[in-house]
């Protein structure tokens, strides 16, 4: 999207530089005037296809990172997680509601796309209680929740993630689909690997 909105504001004027070699005795080369208000059109279109950008995949690589930096006790790094996650519900749910009417979280969702902007509130507003905390517990009871968000929001996604479970702390977390081992985020460095794949029961 970067590319084509690059392409776009610089396509006039390189056409405009190829004329002017044509009639190089009228002018010889683009005027100055030109260059800044390309630029000055590029500045404000960036920000605009950058938020188009913004996807479901990146919302759980949020998660993940989040989930990741509790697995290594680091505040600091889920702060950051969290500090995008936030960011990135916040630009989804703003997509979303551009065409639907205000969300009311008193009342069950009318449908599916007032479920997923709940949830998308629900995620931003946990993630600033994230940012609000100095300590790792503090961190991993809103971390719980937004983990019971994030499956719920994968039900109305394409995003495939597997969820895990700790029989110490009887307590679940999401993984991608393809990975290689267990991180766990609620035991720290020193049990990083407990747990394991929960298994749909069939019915």
């Amino acid at each position: 999207m970067f590319i084509f909105a690059v392409l776009i504001v610089i396509f006039p004027f390189l056409f405009d530089l190829q004329y002017s070699h044509e009639i190089a005795s009228v002018r010889t080369r683009p005027r100055l005037q030109d260059m800044k208000k390309y630029l000055f059109v590029l500045f404000f279109l960036i920000p605009a296809f950058s938020f188009a950008d913004v996807s479901d995949q990146q919302l759980y690589e949020n998660y993940y990172s989040l989930s990741n930096a509790l697995a290594r006790d680091s505040v600091q790094d889920a702060h950051k997680a969290a500090m995008e996650l936030d960011k990135n519900a916040a630009l989804l749910l703003e997509a979303r509601a551009k065409q639907a009417d205000p969300i009311k979280p008193e009342s069950p969702p009318k449908d599916e796309n007032e479920t997923i902007r709940q949830y998308l509130a629900t995620l931003s507003q946990l993630s600033k209680t994230i940012l609000k905390a100095n300590s790792l517990d503090g961190i991993r009871k809103p971390f719980e929740e937004i983990t019971a968000v994030m499956a719920g929001l994968q039900v109305h996604t394409k995003i495939q993630a597997q969820e895990y479970y700790c029989p110490m702390v009887k307590k679940v977390w999401l993984q991608p689909k393809d990975s290689k081992e267990v991180v766990n985020p609620y035991m720290g460095k020193d049990m990083i690997h407990c747990g394991e794949k929960k298994v749909a029961v069939k019915k």
